[in-house]
């Protein structure tokens, strides 16, 4: 599933009241070079919150890789 989204998601699976969410950022060779990610309250993230999120999180990773794709 994190290869088809792009994300890696923790749905209060680790600490109960916690939401986190994670992207790989990869290097020229396809590797993995590092991770972006983000963790809020549960209480906090409506649905639509969590899609922005979700959205950011992984747009943030590919920018990143576009630059590290030059290391």
């Amino acid at each position: 599933a994190i290869r088809e989204t792009g994300i890696a998601e923790d749905l209060e699976e680790t600490e109960i009241g916690v939401r986190c969410v994670g992207a790989p950022i990869f290097n020229g060779r396809e590797e993995v070079l590092a991770a972006i990610g983000i963790s809020s309250l549960a209480s906090r993230m409506t649905d639509a919150k969590w899609e922005e999120l979700q959205r950011m999180v992984r747009d943030a990773a590919r920018e990143i890789t576009s630059m590290a794709a030059v290391l």
